[in-house]
This record gives C-alpha cells, sequence and structure tokens, in this order.
C-alpha cells in the first residue's frame, strides 16, 4: 500500500493536483513506527473541492473508477452534498477515498482545507517528497476525523496519541483559534479528555507508564472543559461506553444529534443539517438523467424521492 501510495501521488502530481494524505502508510512512516506496524485498508487524500474531477482523471490511467455515475461527477452539486469520493481499482479491489472536507457539511469540523493546505510542508516518504500537514492541522484532522463518526473505534484516539507525543512543542493557541473559528472548538475537547482518560487507564492496566498520554498544560484545560460540561461530559461516557460494549452508531439522526451535542454553536449546526436536509443526495444525482439538470428540478426530485420514502407510491 505504501508503494501505491506513491504512484497514486506522482499520477497526481504530474496532473498539478495538491495531495495532502494524511492516514495510512504516510501516517504510519512519518509518525508512527513505520508502515509495517499499521494496519490499513484503503488509502485516504485530501484535495480541495475545485480539484475533484482533475483528480478522478488523473487515477483513471492508473486503474481506479469512481463510485458514482458520469452525471453524478459533472454535477456542480458533488461537492456541495458529500464531502468524499471513493474510487475503486479494476484489478485489486484497492480503495482510494478522496476528501475535499474534513468531515460531512453539516458536522462541526475542529478545521478546514484551507487551514490545512495553506501550512503544508513537504516531506521525505519512500524515494519521494510528499506534502504533509503542519502538526496542529494534523492534530484538527484527526480529531475531526474520529468525532465525525460519534467517537466510533479505537483507530483515531491511537492516531491523536501518535500525533501528541510526537509533536509536544504544539501550539496550543493556534489549535484553539483553528477549532473555535469553525465552530468545532468542543471536538477538540471531548477528544483529548477520551485519549487522556483512556491512555492513562490502559497504562495503569498494563503497568506500562509510557502509554499514558500526558497533555501540556493548555490541552488539559481543554479537556477538563469537557469533564465539567453536562453535555460534553456525556459525551466522552458515550464514547468510552460503546467501546465497553463495542457498539458502532450507524443511521443519520444519531450523528445529527451528536452533532448538535459537540457544536460549540448548535442553533447553527441546527440550520445547517436543516438545509442538507432540503438540499439533493448523493443518490438523487445518481438519479439524474443528465448532468444539466437544473438545480429546482433536481430539488424537486430529491423531494419527491423523500416523500416517497416516507409514504409510499
Amino acid at each position: 500500500m505504501a508503494s501505491e501510495l506513491a504512484r497514486v501521488l506522482d499520477g497526481l502530481r504530474a496532473a498539478g493536483v495538491l495531495t495532502v494524505p494524511f492516514k495510512g502508510p504516510a501516517f504510519a512512516a512519518l509518525i508512527g513506527q513505520g508502515t509495517g506496524s499499521r494496519e490499513m485498508t484503503d488509502l485516504d487524500l485530501l484535495i480541495r473541492p475545485s480539484d475533484v474531477l482533475a483528480g478522478v482523471r488523473a487515477l483513471a490511467p492508473l486503474g481506479y473508477a469512481p463510485t458514482l455515475s458520469p452525471q453524478a461527477l459533472a454535477s456542480s452539486w458533488l461537492t456541495t452534498v458529500t464531502s468524499e469520493l471513493a474510487l475503486l481499482g479494476h484489478h485489486d479491489t484497492m480503495l482510494i477515498e478522496l476528501h475535499w472536507q474534513l468531515s460531512p457539511h453539516w458536522y462541526p469540523a475542529p478545521g478546514t482545507v484551507d487551514d490545512v493546505m495553506a501550512r503544508l510542508t513537504e516531506r521525505d516518504f519512500l524515494d519521494s517528497r510528499i506534502h504533509w500537514p503542519a502538526a496542529e492541522e494534523l492534530l484538527l484532522i484527526h480529531v475531526a476525523d474520529g468525532m465525525k463518526s460519534c467517537g466510533n473505534g479505537l483507530r483515531w484516539m491511537a492516531d491523536i496519541a501518535q500525533v501528541l507525543r510526537r509533536h509536544a512543542d504544539l501550539d496550543w493557541a493556534r489549535v484553539g483559534r483553528e477549532a473555535a473559528g469553525s465552530g468545532g472548538l468542543n471536538s477538540v475537547r471531548v477528544a483529548l479528555a477520551v485519549v487522556e482518560d483512556l491512555s492513562r487507564e490502559t497504562a495503569l492496566m498494563l503497568n506500562a507508564p509510557a502509554l499514558a498520554v500526558v497533555l501540556p498544560p493548555a490541552a488539559r484545560g481543554l479537556a477538563d472543559d469537557a469533564r465539567r460540561v453536562p453535555r460534553l461530559a456525556q459525551a466522552v461516557r458515550s464514547i468510552r461506553e460503546r467501546l465497553s460494549a463495542d457498539v458502532w452508531v450507524s443511521g443519520a439522526v444519531p450523528h445529527f444529534l451528536w452533532a448538535l451535542r459537540l457544536a460549540d454553536h448548535p442553533a447553527r449546526v441546527a440550520r445547517a443539517i436543516v438545509r442538507y436536509l432540503g438540499e439533493p443526495m448523493v443518490v438523487d444525482l445518481a438519479a439524474m438523467p443528465s448532468h444539466s439538470e437544473s438545480g429546482a428540478r433536481l430539488r424537486w426530485h430529491a423531494l419527491r424521492r423523500r416523500v416517497v420514502t416516507l409514504f409510499g407510491d
């Protein structure tokens, strides 16, 4: 997968598509213990919204095809109704996901793609150079990755722990400004509280003090905020309870409620959810007879589909 990532990045670079491989082999090589230490199932790449079609075209000669229909890809709605696009390899079923937002549009992510792209560095990876986020944005990317999914799974926590261990000199004032500016500071608070609590408990259980994540004062203050605010403290407990029971959250409504619980500005998130429910979705783009369908007609088809779903034909 590391060699395939290098091949994919070369193809995208040749097409002029700025690409950031923020997880997978690149993360394992630059932040973790090497690519052999990480279990991987796909390749996640961050790009700008304006580069989606260019990215799809660049990956086609490498054997990757998008899972959406041509009319959906050609629609101007694509980057507003979803935040990512999956492409599947023809021969070995390798999956690539192109992301142009850190979370769904209605979730208050603690950062933006523009924040990430504004502070990229270059790092060595295999025999080439790749773009890599600054430490603060890398942390926020992985907070968004875990929190947008209701804290499901353990991988995101391990990734945040790795970032914190590798970058002890994080600029926490910048982290706070960027997260608050996006309305997602509470996601950072909850994530830090969960990672600190579980790493400390794991270290005690295994008698391995090095496993505990020791937060600097500014970060501990954010984690303590999550423990003091009732709705955030409940979010911390919810993540822990789901991990203990090995239960994953699925379905749109629980995710909407989760976003409202973690939102810095719940009313703003509620409006975003309402807008999302009133706009076309990916399934509506896929059902378009042509890519030239007007916005009004597309909204009408989307409304009709929801009515049929709720009340039948």
